[in-house]
């Protein structure tokens, strides 16, 4: 429910999740491959990383569109701006 909240913002972020959800488990799945971490990436741990993963980006719901949606460089205060993100994601899932 988050990451669609998210996703409807705008299809930049949408792609990225999803993007980022891939990312995650193609990185995973190498490692299992190459026999890293096998006591720690069990199914369980794997399927939570997977649907974890694309709410990183879960505070964008916050930043204006004026900001988010923006076409051209960001401005240093649209910047900041943008920075708090990651605060404010880290408030939404607690």
């Amino acid at each position: 429910m988050l990451v669609a909240l998210a996703a409807s913002r705008d299809d930049e972020t949408g792609e990225h999740l999803i993007r980022t959800k891939k990312y995650n488990l193609a990185l995973v799945t190498r490692l299992l491959q190459i026999g890293f971490y096998l006591d720690q990436l069990d199914d369980s741990f794997i399927e939570n990383m997977c649907r974890a993963a694309p709410l990183h980006d879960i505070g964008k719901v916050a930043i204006p569109d004026s900001i988010l949606r923006k076409q051209s460089c960001l401005t240093e205060v649209e910047c900041a701006v943008m920075k708090t993100h990651t605060s404010i994601g880290s408030s939404i899932l607690q």
